[in-house]
């Protein structure tokens, strides 16, 4: 009878445990593809003021793609081309002009969005960059907020 007991026992604290590991299991894959994507986005962002630096003392003309999880530094003047691999899927084109002007444009993130990253995009405007949420308009794109 009492084998019979601390069986029973031994089996619910395993259950108990293995929910618990589920549990953890889960919420440390969502903070490590949270930290991913953000890293993602902090080195789009650093690549494109880089570049913008070196297109102000050059003054040559440069665009930047994201496509999928590539990340291509295109020198418009040259024709020629770095690409940098990123860990999560990205779109959109930043193109960076003489004397540091940008183009208004985005480079968001295409992954599932349920993740709740605190940064997923990159936006420029003529003379700003800066990062920022994706999400998704009424029109079914996807922004940078």
């Amino acid at each position: 009878m009492r084998k019979g007991i601390a069986f029973i026992g031994t089996l619910i604290i395993l259950v108990v445990v293995l929910i618990l590991l589920t549990v953890s299991y889960n919420r440390y894959s969502l903070w490590k593809k949270r930290v991913s994507i953000e890293n993602d986005v902090y080195l789009i962002y650093s690549i494109i003021n880089e570049e913008r630096m070196r297109v102000i003392s050059e003054g040559k003309s440069l665009k930047v793609i994201a496509k999928g999880e590539n990340l291509i530094v295109e020198n418009i003047s040259s024709g020629t081309t770095r690409v940098l691999h990123l860990n999560n899927p990205f779109s959109g084109i930043i193109y960076i002009y003489p004397k540091g002007i940008m183009s208004r444009g985005a480079i968001v993130y295409l992954g599932d969005l349920s993740v709740n990253s605190n940064v997923s995009c990159v936006s420029s405007n003529s003379l700003q960059i800066r990062v920022g949420q994706t999400y998704v308009d009424s029109d079914g794109s996807r922004k940078c907020r």
